[in-house]
């Protein structure tokens, strides 16, 4: 019995993970639109420059947020 109650258990944690990984990417990808549309306007050298990092660390963080979740799928 304790160790249904404590599969149970692990089950209810991975679901709140997944949620919280669906969350944060969900706002990564939100980010990443934002930057694609400010990349796609008028900017000068050192603003695009910044927005390329950013896009380049979104990029990976969104990759990896996708492998989490589907680990634990």
């Amino acid at each position: 019995l304790d160790y249904i109650c404590t599969s149970n258990k692990a089950k209810q944690n991975n679901n709140i993970m997944t949620t919280q990984l669906t969350q944060d990417l969900q706002s990564a990808e939100g980010q990443l639109n934002y930057t694609n549309i400010a990349l796609a306007s008028n900017l000068e050298n050192w603003e695009r420059k910044e927005f390329d990092k950013v896009k380049e660390i979104l990029l990976s963080e969104i990759e990896s947020l996708k492998n989490r979740i589907e680990f634990l799928n």
